[in-house]
């Protein structure tokens, strides 16, 4: 009995150990498939949800100019890079 509750409290631990601390994220920079030095990054498209269904704004920073949005579980953002 012991032995399974350590086991549910360290299961359930790992839970938590993934969850998002923070509202800031970074994107990795955009690459391309191709080994070749002429090639170039095609259509790359950032796509954001969320689960939230009231609408709210969020801010992107692209190359440093920022951009405000409203986002909800209804309206999805899809931004071009």
């Amino acid at each position: 009995m012991r032995l399974l509750i350590v086991f549910v409290v360290i299961y359930f631990g790992f839970f938590n150990a993934y969850a998002q601390l923070s509202k800031t994220h970074y994107i990795p920079p955009i690459t391309t498939e191709s080994t070749s030095a002429n090639s170039r990054a095609g259509e790359q498209y950032l796509h954001i949800s969320s689960p939230v269904t009231t609408t709210f704004n969020i801010e992107v920073s692209l190359s440093g100019v920022k951009q405000s949005f409203t986002l909800s579980n209804n309206n999805p953002l899809e931004i071009y890079l």
